[in-house]
C-alpha cells in the first residue's frame, strides 16, 4: 500500500498506474454493507477509491463529546467520577489490546480531561468491581496528519446510528442479561434524551467456555433479546474474532453512548433494597416503554379496575418437579370464589409440540413473553429468572412473590426489582411451617383475593407505591440493619442516593447471596452465613414482630417468632444473639470450674 501511494504522489497524471493502484486498493477502499454483524440493514459510506478525504470530510470524521455523571453513586470510583458519555465518532480497533476505543482529535481544540482524571466504566466485573473501559486519546496536529493516520490503521468500517456500549457478565441468564446487563446501560441512554432511541448493541463480553457447554441456549436467547431491545442489530467481541475481515478493521461509530453508572440489579445491591434510577429517573417504567414500542407491541394500557382480572402464575422449579404448579392452578380455577380472575398458568419454557398457537405455554420467544406480561394484572412466581420480568407489568398490577421453599430462612430474593418499581403493587407468600408443602392453594386464594383488592383501589402516577411498601418483613429489617448499623461513617452517602453494598463491603457484601442469608443469624436452628452485629438484629426482629404479630405461624409472635420480645439477660438465646455460642460457654465455664479446683 505504501509503494502504491508513493507512485500516486510521483505520477499522479498517469491513469494507467492510478488506475493499478485504484484495483490494489480495492478491498481496502470500497466498504460493503457489513453481514453477519450488522445484518446488512445498515447503509455504510464507500470511500472513493483512489482519492484521500477532503479536509470538510475528515473534519465531519473528527471525535467530539458530551458527559455527564452517570447515574447513581460516586463512592469507590476507579478514579474521579464514574461518567456516561455521548459520542460523535467513537472508533474502536478490535485487533488492538483485546480492544481499545479511540477518540481523534486535534491538538489543543478540545479538553479530553474527562477521559485523564475520571472512569468511563462499562459495567462490574464478576468480582463485584468497576470495568473501566480501553481508551486512547489520538491527538494530531492537522487534518492531515489525521488522514493519514487513519489511512495506515487499515480498512474502515462505518456503523450508522446510535450505538450502545456495554460489558454484562452471567448473560447466559436473561435476568442477569436484562437486569445486569442491558439496563445500565439504558440508564445512561436515559440521561441523554435516547430512551426510545433504536440503537445497535456493542457487547464488550465473551461468552464463558465451561458454561457454554450446559446452556448454550441461555446465551442464544439472551443475546437475541439485546438485539429486540436495541432494536437495530448486534455487535459483539466474539463475532469480530470469528471474522477476519471485521476483526482487521477500524469501526467508527457515528454515535455512542458509553459509560455506566451503579444501576445493576444484583452486581449494585443497595442499601435501599431497590433498584438502581427506578424512582428517581422513573427508569423502570421508561425501560418497560421502550422494549414495546421498539418492538412495534401495543403499550401495556394500565391494570384493570374491574374483574375479570387477568392472572398468570409462572412456572418455577422450587416448588418441586413434575406439574405441581400447574395442579395448584387448575385447583385455583375451579375455585368459585376466584371466578372474577381469569388465572392461567404460564412456564418460560420451550414450547412444546402440539401446544396451541395462542396458548400462554409459548416461550422461547422474548416478544411472545412481552405480550404476556403487559396484559396482566396479577403477575404470581416464585424468586430467581422466573420473575425477572415483572418490572414490565402494566401500571397498577399486582406482584405476588412466592418466595424459595423453606422454612427456617424463608426469603424472596430479588424482591429490590418491586421495590423500584413504584408503578406496582407487591404481595409475599406468608411464613411457611416446618414440614408444611411449598404451596397452599388456601395461601395462595387469599393472595388472589388481596390482589384484587389492590386493582379495585385503582393506581396513580401521581401516588406512586411509597418507598418501602413493596418490600418482604426479610427485606424491611435487612434495609433498617443497614441504615442503622451504617449510619455513622456512611450518613452522607446514604442520604444522596442508593449506596451500592459492593462499596460498602464487610457484613453488608454478600456477593451473590440474599437477605435471607442474613436477617436470620442468631435465631434457632439457623446456621451462621453472614457475620452482623447480632445485638442489633435481634432488637430489629423484635420490633418488627411487636408491629406486625399477626404475620407468624402462630397468632402473636410475629415473622421472626420473637413475640415482640428481646431475650432475657444471661439466657441461652440472649447469649446466641451476642455471638457466643453454647458449645464454647460450655467449653469456657468447665476450664473455669479445672482452674478453681487446682487453686
Amino acid at each position: 500500500r505504501r509503494r502504491d501511494k508513493r507512485r500516486l504522489r510521483a505520477a499522479p497524471d498517469s491513469t494507467s498506474d492510478l488506475l493499478a493502484a485504484a484495483r490494489q486498493h480495492e478491498d481496502h477502499t470500497t466498504l460493503e454493507h457489513s453481514s453477519g454483524i450488522f445484518g446488512g440493514s445498515l447503509e455504510v459510506p464507500a470511500r472513493e477509491s483512489g482519492r484521500r478525504l477532503s479536509d470538510e470530510e475528515l473534519n465531519e470524521r473528527l471525535t467530539s463529546w458530551k458527559c455527564v455523571e452517570a447515574h447513581g453513586s460516586q463512592r469507590s470510583v476507579h478514579r474521579g467520577k464514574r461518567m456516561a458519555c455521548n459520542f460523535k465518532n467513537l472508533y474502536f480497533v478490535p485487533f488492538r489490546r483485546e480492544g481499545i476505543f479511540v477518540v481523534h482529535v486535534l491538538k489543543n481544540t478540545v479538553d479530553v480531561g474527562v477521559f485523564l482524571h475520571d472512569t468511563v466504566s462499562l459495567g462490574v466485573t464478576p468480582g463485584f468491581s468497576d470495568q473501566p473501559v480501553k481508551l486512547e486519546i489520538a491527538t494530531h496536529g492537522s487534518l492531515k496528519e489525521f488522514g493519514r493516520s487513519l489511512e495506515n490503521e487499515g480498512p474502515l468500517k462505518e456503523h450508522k446510528g446510535l450505538t450502545v456500549v456495554f460489558c454484562p457478565v452471567y448473560h447466559f441468564n436473561i435476568g442477569h442479561a436484562i437486569w445486569d446487563g442491558f439496563y445500565p446501560a439504558f440508564v445512561s441512554m436515559l440521561q441523554f434524551g435516547k430512551a426510545e432511541t433504536p440503537a445497535n448493541a456493542l457487547m464488550m463480553s465473551k461468552r464463558d467456555k465451561g458454561i457454554v457447554k450446559t446452556v448454550k441456549g441461555g446465551y442464544d436467547n439472551s443475546e437475541a433479546a439485546y438485539q429486540k431491545i436495541a432494536g437495530l442489530e448486534l455487535l459483539t467481541i466474539e463475532q469480530l474474532e470469528n471474522s477476519t475481515k471485521d476483526f482487521k478493521s477500524v469501526h467508527r461509530l457515528e454515535q455512542a453512548i458509553m459509560g455506566i453508572g451503579t444501576n445493576a440489579q444484583k452486581l449494585d445491591v443497595n442499601a435501599n433494597f431497590s433498584l438502581g434510577a427506578c424512582r428517581d429517573l422513573d427508569a423502570c417504567r421508561a425501560f418497560r416503554n421502550r422494549i414495546f414500542k421498539i418492538m412495534n407491541l401495543e403499550p401495556p394500557k394500565p391494570a384493570r379496575v374491574t374483574e375479570p382480572f387477568r392472572t398468570i402464575i409462572i412456572d418455577n422449579k422450587r416448588y418441586g418437579k413434575g406439574n405441581a404448579m400447574e395442579a395448584i392452578t387448575e385447583k385455583l380455577k375451579a375455585d368459585k370464589a376466584l371466578e372474577g380472575f381469569d388465572i392461567q398458568f404460564v412456564s418460560w419454557s420451550p414450547h412444546k409440540d402440539g401446544d396451541r398457537n395462542d396458548s400462554p405455554l409459548q416461550s422461547g420467544n422474548f416478544t411472545r413473553h412481552m405480550e404476556i406480561i403487559g396484559s396482566s394484572d396479577v403477575h404470581i412466581s416464585g424468586p430467581g429468572t422466573a420473575m425477572m420480568y415483572q418490572a414490565f407489568l402494566p401500571d397498577g398490577a399486582v406482584h405476588v412473590n412466592l418466595g424459595i421453599n423453606k422454612a427456617m430462612d424463608q426469603g424472596f430474593m430479588e424482591e429490590y426489582v418491586a421495590e423500584g418499581s413504584p408503578h406496582l403493587r407487591a404481595l409475599y407468600y406468608p411464613r411457611r411451617a416446618l414440614n408444611s408443602p411449598g404451596l397452599d392453594a388456601g395461601a395462595l386464594k387469599k393472595l388472589i383475593l388481596k390482589a384484587g383488592e389492590l386493582l379495585k383501589q385503582g393506581w396513580s402516577a401521581d401516588k406512586p407505591t411509597p418507598i418501602g411498601a413493596n418490600l418482604s418483613p426479610v427485606g424491611q429489617v435487612y434495609k433498617a440493619y443497614t441504615w442503622l448499623a451504617h449510619r455513622e461513617k456512611y450518613r452522607s452517602a446514604l442520604r444522596k442516593g442508593l449506596l451500592p453494598l459492593r462499596t460498602v463491603t464487610g457484613e453488608m457484601w454478600m456477593g451473590n447471596r440474599f437477605p435471607e442469608e442474613f436477617v436470620y443469624n442468631g435465631l434457632p436452628n439457623h446456621g451462621k452465613k453472614a457475620a452482623p452485629d447480632l445485638c442489633l438484629l435481634g432488637a430489629l426482629r423484635a420490633s418488627f414482630d411487636a408491629n406486625f404479630p399477626k404475620l407468624g405461624v402462630k397468632e402473636g409472635i410475629g415473622w421472626f417468632g420473637t413475640g415482640g420480645q428481646l431475650p432475657e439477660k444471661g439466657s441461652r438465646r440472649q447469649r446466641r444473639l451476642m455471638g457466643v455460642p453454647e458449645r464454647l460457654r460450655r467449653r469456657y465455664l468447665k476450664r473455669r470450674r479445672r482452674r478453681r479446683h487446682l487453686n
